[in-house]
């Protein structure tokens, strides 16, 4: 290697380690400021009297919440994937929200807002083709319930033997049941009064940009939405769950 090799090589070296130099840097920079955000979460959420785990799961960064509103004990996880998904139902963040309640339906009840990115999903309940189609169909549908409000729901949920029903009580939403005269009767009678008066409300969760989408089950309640969340609106979604709840009873 001559002297205009050896510079060359150092030159082009010496970059290398720069940059490496530099990327590291930069990484542990990033999560000592990840740890510190984390931090300070928790001690904002043990303010609130909840609590706050974060965890790294699958390209994923998890924040779970378990707290208590109005005596309704609840359970909140935000997830934001970084890593794009390859499909058209991808989303960087998903919302859920659960709690445990009496007095539910003996069939799901879904409810979906006007604002909410699941009002496109009606159509694919009630008719749709016979044979290899429908069955494309009801397999699509199962797996985005699955991943909008998470593996307990989607085991138990077949979106299209829900059928859409009238009549409810709840402007600009779309209320889909398996049953739906005892659906009608409990939404009109019980859940419409609730919601419309928690929507009235300047902070209501529901007067958001991307509202959440409303599941009852037998023995729990669920919201869930494709929004990035702060703890002040995770706030907002448990007094509107914990309404939901409370109506129930």
């Amino acid at each position: 290697m001559n002297s205009d090799e050896l510079l060359i090589f150092s030159v082009f070296g010496g970059m290398a380690v720069f940059m490496i130099v530099v990327a590291a840097g930069a990484w542990m920079l990033g999560q000592r400021l990840k740890g510190r955000t984390n931090a300070q979460g928790a001690k904002d959420a043990a303010a609130r009297g909840w609590q706050l785990t974060t965890t790294e799961e699958g390209g994923a960064e998890v924040k779970r919440w378990r707290g208590s509103t109005e005596g309704v004990a609840w359970a909140a996880e935000h997830r934001v994937t970084n890593k794009r998904g390859g499909t058209r139902d991808y989303a960087r963040y998903q919302t859920r929200w659960r709690a445990d309640a009496l007095g539910g339906p003996s069939a799901p009840i879904l409810i979906i807002p006007e604002r909410s990115s699941l009002q496109r999903l009606e159509s694919v309940a009630g008719a749709v083709p016979a044979g290899f189609l429908k069955s494309l169909v009801e397999s699509a549908s199962d797996k985005v319930i699955d991943r909008y409000f998470g593996a307990e729901v989607g085991t138990v949920v077949d979106l299209p033997a829900l059928a859409r029903i009238d009549g409810h009580g709840l402007p600009g939403a779309t209320v889909m049941a398996a049953h739906a005269s005892e659906a009608l009767l409990l939404v009109r009678n019980r859940i419409a009064p609730s919601l419309a008066a928690e929507a009235a409300s300047p902070a209501s969760i529901f007067g958001d940009s991307e509202a959440p989408a409303v599941m009852l089950l037998p023995t729990s309640v669920h919201l869930a939405s494709r929004a990035s969340v702060s703890a002040d609106d995770v706030e907002r979604l448990a007094r509107a769950g914990a309404a939901i709840v409370k109506a129930l009873k």
